[in-house]
């Protein structure tokens, strides 16, 4: 994703826009010039506005435009789906920013995944308050310092704009939790095709007679169409290499995961055929109850339920267990 234009009337901006070009962007301007109001306006443009919220610093009060004038604003994006512009403006005055919309420039007609309550966790896979704590650094938050926290703030901001997941962590963790389990397992250079260590890795079980192999695609965000033709091709990898095996495609699923985690549900289906979906975090104040509405979509039952980090952590899921939970 590539957000290319900005258009603001939202607290000191007036009908105000600002471009921006691929890559990273810094805006450098004297106090008060409006800094730390673009980069609110950017989060509510994709999270929205809270309305409910009453106290006296609340977005809708603290950011109501200066001249009075009706709190609305646009963004420009390039996504793989095409050139696409959301707006949110003020259609009643108790709702500030209440009417959104999401359209291909070059048609208007509806971009259908992306929705007022979703938005900001469609485009970058990941709730308003994961995005707050990980990606956005505002007046009022982290201090600007050396340390651990603000490192790892600002790289995760630093991206190619194509992975959507570390390779080297993702490796790491996964060398780890194989010699903890006692397994084999097979990998190869970062960069390399995930088909390839598929086909690698079905070589090596039947070399070794192994019974069972396990492929982890690691984290996808189902807005990347090159990363899910990637899932595509392991799929015909192993129609091919093992016609007659017995395969199961497992989504796993984050219990903290809202509205969003349906529409990721839907897409990871078409492209994967998933038979199953296996929901974490459920050691947590999350309660997963999304995975009723997506179990039901979908028609696959939840067949694992992680409730911890260890290696016995990942658990039959009990419906019954769950229900009682959400009561």
């Amino acid at each position: 994703m590539q957000i290319k234009r900005l258009a603001a009337t939202f607290g000191r901006l007036e009908n105000e826009t600002l471009d921006l070009e691929p890559g990273l962007n810094i805006i450098e301007a004297p106090n008060e010039a409006g800094k730390s109001t673009w980069t609110a306006f950017l989060r509510v443009m994709l999270y929205g506005l809270n309305t409910r919220d009453r106290t006296a610093g609340a977005d809708k009060r603290r950011y109501q435009p200066w001249s009075g004038s009706a709190m609305n604003g646009a963004i420009d994006l390039s996504l793989p789906q095409g050139e696409i512009t959301i707006t949110r403006r003020t259609a009643r005055a108790n709702a500030p920013m209440g009417a959104f919309s999401a359209v291909y420039k070059d048609t208007a007609s509806p971009v259908d995944f992306l929705t007022a309550a979703g938005c900001g966790e469609t485009l970058l896979g990941v709730p308003q308050d994961v995005f707050e704590r990980s990606a956005y650094i505002r007046q009022t938050g982290l201090a600007v310092e050396q340390s651990k926290a603000l490192e790892q703030r600002i790289n995760s901001l630093i991206t190619t704009g194509e992975e959507d997941t570390s390779f080297t962590a993702a490796a790491e963790q996964l060398t780890i939790w194989s010699e903890r389990a006692g397994v084999d397992i097979i990998k190869q250079h970062e960069g390399a095709d995930p088909a390839a260590v598929v086909y690698d890795a079905l070589a090596a079980a039947k070399a070794r007679h192994t019974d069972v192999v396990l492929v982890d695609t690691a984290g996808r965000l189902q807005n990347k169409a090159n990363l899910m033709n990637e899932l595509n091709k392991i799929s015909r990898v192993i129609d091919r290499d093992c016609p007659n095996s017995s395969r199961e495609t497992l989504l796993v699923l984050d219990a903290t995961t809202g509205q969003n985690g349906l529409i990721q549900a839907k897409e990871f289906s078409k492209a994967a055929g998933v038979t199953g979906i296996v929901l974490t975090k459920l050691d947590g104040t999350a309660k997963g109850g999304i995975v009723i509405a997506i179990a039901k979509e979908l028609g696959v039952p939840v067949k694992f339920a992680g409730v911890g980090e260890g290696v016995d952590d990942l658990q039959p899921f009990d419906a019954r267990e769950f229900t009682q939970a959400l009561l």
